[in-house]
């Protein structure tokens, strides 16, 4: 049997994208989602609203970020800045660290970032959100440096979920080396509960054997980009004809 969660990211950046993640939940295509509280729109508040008002039908998560907004760690700004992490823009400090997904990271800058990664979740749990999982922007925790931290985070907040490398199902020589490189991003992962499968929307559509098991499909409820937009259209259209399908959350992986 199939079993879907199907997670909705950012919620809490932009008041669009909040609404139409309200909308995806009422309509019954999305199961979950995770809560930026930090992001370039800063729509954290209404995010904490949706919380109150659908936790019960669907999980909510933390969705965190190192890629963009300001940081709430202000006493861990100057080592983000001589590191390189952060930059400058109108006197503003502004997160900058999509490269290390594959560059080097000081212990210095690593226990920096466990401090900001830290301040991150408490500001979602003190809002009185019960984190079901967490997964990050950009998919800046795939970072074989920065995987570490965020299983040290989620061990020291009692949270036993986090979303998995995305599945790779076409064998080319390439992709052996991406599996050997996810294979090293589960052991990190190995004392957390994590889906059998990770697809985008359109990988999962376009799966031609799909395996019984549980998967994640991440969607982008509100962005304006049409692929964004195309993929909540083939994703209704989907649960429409495949009636079979159970969708559950993030709260049901035990």
């Amino acid at each position: 049997m199939i079993k879907l969660i199907i997670n909705a990211d950012d919620c809490g950046n932009t008041a669009g994208m909040n609404s139409a993640i309200g909308d995806c939940i009422e309509e019954g295509i999305i199961s979950s989602t995770t809560v930026m509280a930090v992001s370039g729109g800063g729509q954290f508040i209404t995010a904490v609203e949706l919380y109150k008002q659908y936790s019960d039908n669907i999980s909510f998560g933390a969705h965190l970020n190192l890629t963009s907004g300001e940081p709430l760690s202000a006493v861990h700004v100057p080592c983000f800045l001589q590191e390189g992490f952060c930059k400058k823009d109108n006197g503003k400090v502004l997160f900058n660290g999509l490269r290390y997904r594959w560059k080097y990271v000081s212990p210095a800058l690593a226990r920096a970032i466990y401090g900001e990664l830290d301040a991150q979740l408490k500001k979602i749990e003190d809002a009185g959100i019960r984190v079901s999982h967490i997964d990050s922007h950009q998919h800046i925790h795939y970072s074989p440096w920065l995987m570490p931290i965020f299983c040290k985070l989620a061990e020291a907040h009692s949270i036993k979920r986090m979303r998995r490398p995305k599945t790779i199902v076409d064998y080319s020589v390439k992709n052996c080396v991406k599996l050997l490189y996810n294979e090293c991003l589960l052991y990190h992962m190995r004392h957390l509960s994590k889906t059998d499968f990770f697809f985008s929307v359109h990988d999962y559509l376009n799966l031609k054997n799909k395996k019984d098991g549980i998967y994640e499909l991440m969607c982008h409820p509100g962005h304006d980009k049409p692929y964004y937009q195309l993929e909540l259209s083939q994703l209704r259209d989907y649960l429409n004809h495949h009636p079979e399908v159970e969708l559950i959350n993030y709260n049901d992986l035990k």
